[in-house]
């Protein structure tokens, strides 16, 4: 259970670039009002880079920050880190770059290509794992338990669907990794392989893959979660990448690199535009109060303009990648952070609106959540004060009953029932009889840490709220 938003302190250094770290690049007013508002944020606990697009060329490629604490690398567009779900765009293209072949279609059954299919299962089609109307849970596992694709695929027909196939819509990494499956079946090619030769390179794409095809290491943005490193996913991953991530998340690459990628489908360099269109059709019903679909690995979003935003983001709570690519007015804007905090979901939206809005005024930057002296009098507030009183009485009879009311559905169907309960169980026996000592929070996403007189060492809580309602739990951490 570790979707929680972290918060960090950070204090900058006079530091160095990464190795053959690209030169930064700041052109004309737009760029110049959107790294002043990053320079601000940076002070206050942003590192990462971003990279801006628009018909007249890159305006605007930096990086703020650091990438490495210790080594004391700073950040640039040229440094690796994970995108996170982005992954799912490379997947779908892979499909469709399939299809355009002939060896499938999307209207296909998953029978065609996976045997020992349930009935249940039976009318699933490509389409429907593409646009998350399959039913398929959110995930099976954790990203770092090592499966490999039999004993994945078997995993997600044996796992119950959510709603009959087509009558819904469930945001799922596990469809995205039968999608993989799929192109592997479909191919004759290892996944990663197929996107490297038949798409990365072709976008020239040199500085995109998985963490285990070879990158430089010191290139490898680290992560950093409440201000303590996280690492690397070489350092949490060994042996193969699971299948757990395979084909929905996982993949790393550099700003730069996803530039190319943006410029690549705009002009059809690795798929014909029809089916680069067909990727942002409006298929699942993802947010019907913001008119928001998804289509093919891309959410579409409309735009106050009556243009259309293809966005997508991704993210473990440490690393957090955001593309927006405004389609109809050859914009894209690409950012990637290695300290995500709940600050990080907005940020895009905030650069997009100082890019086409002169006198659009950003709000005062903050990365790390401040102290509170208590928690807020507020839904939100009130949720994590009872989640902290439920863990600190040691109440196990309270669990399932939080996790029924008050976990948002997407964050409670990420695994079964009685998954949550053995590891909040874990997480009450470390923390029956502890106080709290500090708390922080932004609204919306707390941390609390708590400790105890036996001289166990302190503990810190971190809480996401969100979903269909703002009051529900999101996402949980434990450090």
């Amino acid at each position: 259970m570790t979707r929680a938003l972290p918060i960090l302190l950070l204090v900058l250094a006079a530091c160095g670039e990464g190795p053959d770290a690209p030169a930064s690049a700041v052109s004309g007013p737009a760029a110049e009002r959107i790294d002043a508002y990053l320079s601000r944020l940076e002070a206050v606990g942003f590192s990462g880079s971003v990279v801006v697009r628009t018909p007249e060329g890159t305006i605007l490629s930096k990086g703020y920050g650091l990438a490495d604490d210790s080594a004391g690398t700073r950040y640039s567009t040229g440094t690796i880190a994970t995108v996170g779900s982005l992954t799912k765009q490379f997947t779908a293209a892979a499909v469709m770059l399939l299809q355009a072949e002939g060896r499938l279609s999307v209207e296909d059954p998953i029978t065609r290509f996976i045997e020992g299919v349930p009935p249940d299962k039976a009318g699933v089609t490509v389409h429907a794992l593409l646009s998350h109307t399959a039913g398929f849970p959110g995930a099976l596992g954790d990203d770092f338990v090592s499966v490999g694709r039999d004993e994945y695929v078997a995993a997600a027909l044996a796992a119950p669907l959510d709603f009959p196939p087509g009558e819904g819509y469930a945001y799922s990494n596990t469809g995205y990794s039968l999608l993989a499956a799929i192109v592997e079946i479909a191919s004759g090619m290892e996944y990663g392989s197929f996107l490297r030769e038949r798409l990365l390179r072709p976008a020239g794409m040199e500085d995109t893959g998985y963490w285990t095809d070879g990158f430089e290491e010191t290139r490898l943005a680290v992560g950093y979660r409440d201000g303590k490193r996280w690492g690397r996913f070489i350092d949490r991953g060994t042996g193969p990448v699971s299948w757990h991530m395979v084909g929905n998340g996982g993949i790393h690459s550099t700003p730069d690199d996803m530039m190319r990628w943006d410029v690549a489908l705009r002009d059809g360099k690795v798929l014909p535009s029809s089916l680069v269109e067909s990727m942002v059709g409006r298929y699942g019903l993802d947010s019907p109060a913001e008119d928001v679909w998804y289509g093919y690995g891309w959410t579409i979003w409309p735009t106050p303009r009556g243009t259309r935003l293809v966005k997508h983001n991704g993210g473990n709570g440490v690393f957090y990648a955001d593309f927006l690519r405004f389609v109809d007015e050859d914009v894209a804007i690409f950012l990637v952070t290695n300290r995500s905090t709940r600050a990080a979901s907005r940020l895009g939206w905030t650069l997009a609106d100082l890019l086409f809005d002169p006198a659009f005024e950003p709000p005062a930057p903050e990365w790390v959540a401040p102290d509170l002296p208590d928690f807020p009098d507020t839904p939100q507030g009130r949720v994590v004060r009872d989640l902290v009183d439920l863990l600190v009485r040691g109440a196990p009879e309270g669990l399932q009953p939080f996790v029924e009311t008050r976990f948002a559905p997407e964050f409670r169907d990420v695994v079964p029932m009685e998954e949550h309960l053995r590891i909040l169980g874990i997480v009450q026996e470390e923390m029956r009889g502890r106080a709290r000592t500090r708390l922080r929070g932004d609204g919306f996403s707390f941390a609390v840490v708590l400790t105890a007189d036996d001289g166990r060492p302190p503990l810190t809580l971190t809480v996401e709220l969100g979903g269909p309602s703002p009051d529900l739990v999101s996402g949980i951490g434990v450090e």
